[in-house]
């Protein structure tokens, strides 16, 4: 993959932005595309930004990045990663797990992240929230779009009265009724 070979060569590229499909009019990278970049993502040293939203990596594209970031080609995790969109991505419960472990590794830099509209549904949850209850980096969450509903607004609001780094939440359309919403509004700070 060409763009793997431009990643892992090249010292200079901090933001990486392969926003695809709808919302670029560019053809979407596949879960093995996602795999392809992974390697790329392993060797490089400067990336600080990757944004992947509107792509189709899948659990398994999202595993392979995952562990690119957990560990590099040197046995070495990222230390530069911070920005990291994987909006609209195709991910369900196995690819949030994947990514709740690499939140929990204590060499996680990432400070913010989107996981918007991937079909997250209230089983997910209690997945993200011990994540976030571990993780000391993160600053920004975007968890729109997704399926939490009034028992993952529970776990979500615990996850927060616990994490005092996480600043900003951005929780739209989660089909959560009024117990779930005022309950996390009475414990985060929501952005509009």
């Amino acid at each position: 993959c060409i763009l793997a070979e431009a990643l892992a060569g090249n010292s200079h590229i901090t933001d990486l932005d392969m926003t695809g499909g709808e919302a670029q009019g560019w053809p979407r990278v596949t879960m093995s595309g996602c795999t392809a970049l992974a390697e790329g993502l392993a060797a490089n040293r400067s990336l600080t930004s990757l944004r992947g939203s509107w792509n189709e990596f899948r659990d398994e594209g999202i595993a392979s990045l995952a562990s690119s970031i957990r560990s590099n080609d040197e046995g070495d995790p990222n230390k530069t990663l911070r920005v990291l969109e994987l909006a609209r991505t195709g991910f369900e419960k196995a690819g949030l797990q994947t990514i709740g472990h690499l939140l929990q590794s204590q060499h996680c830099v990432i400070d913010t992240l989107s996981l918007a509209t991937n079909s997250l549904t209230t089983p997910a949850v209690p997945i993200l929230a011990a994540a976030l209850i571990e993780n000391r980096t993160l600053t920004w969450l975007d968890v729109s779009d997704n399926q939490f509903k009034d028992d993952g607004m529970e776990h979500l609001s615990r996850a927060f009265r616990e994490n005092s780094t996480l600043l900003r939440l951005k929780a739209r359309d989660l089909l959560c009724g009024p117990t779930g919403s005022a309950k996390l509004r009475a414990d985060v700070k929501l952005q509009p």
